[in-house]
């Protein structure tokens, strides 16, 4: 007695074709969708980390800028209270914040940054004579996530330069800091 083989169970063809590709793709139906739904989350973090790094060294950059007008004016330009600043500014610290711009985020804060904060020093004793220096520093918190409460830091920007006509008179280049509004 002899056992009946596949080759001599009839079969329809187009069964057969139909069941070879079910068995084929059954494996693998779906797999992209679970692919991508697990790599996703990991790229829009990733993107979000850049995105946050750029606005962090915007902001330096930005800062840095208006630390380096401030103390070119403060070492040039103004010898006496009477000359006037550039844009009609009675503080050399209102000149600086405006440098950001009045609607900016670096002078009026917001959820990721807060308002600038300009600092003039003169770190010689506060010697405000010819060849000293003046130090202006710019600084302001930078959140990295604001809607998840994650890392602040502190950024800086500053700039030293040495004076170049003395400028003790000048009332508006006194020493102090002050927050942009």
């Amino acid at each position: 007695m002899s056992v009946a083989g596949p080759s001599d169970i009839p079969m329809d063809t187009n069964r057969f074709h139909l069941l070879r590709a079910l068995r084929r793709g059954r494996g693998e139906r779906g797999q992209a969708i679970i692919e991508t739904a697990m790599v996703l989350p990991l790229l829009v973090i990733l993107v979000l980390i850049f995105v946050a790094c750029g606005k962090a060294v915007f902001y330096y950059i930005d800062l840095t800028h208006a630390a380096n007008e401030g103390a070119r004016e403060a070492a040039v330009n103004l010898p006496n209270a009477t000359t006037p600043l550039p844009g009609g500014d009675t503080s050399l610290k209102t000149y600086i914040c405006k440098q950001f711009g009045t609607g900016s985020e670096l002078y009026k804060g917001s959820g990721t940054v807060s308002s600038a904060k300009v600092t003039i020093s003169y770190p010689d004793a506060g010697k405000r004579a010819v060849g000293e220096p003046v130090n202006i520093d710019v600084s302001t918190n930078y959140s990295w996530f604001p809607f998840m409460n994650l890392g602040t830091f502190t950024i800086h920007g500053s700039a030293t330069m040495r004076v170049e006509q003395d400028t003790s008179a000048n009332t508006s280049l006194n020493p102090g800091s002050a927050t942009c509004t």
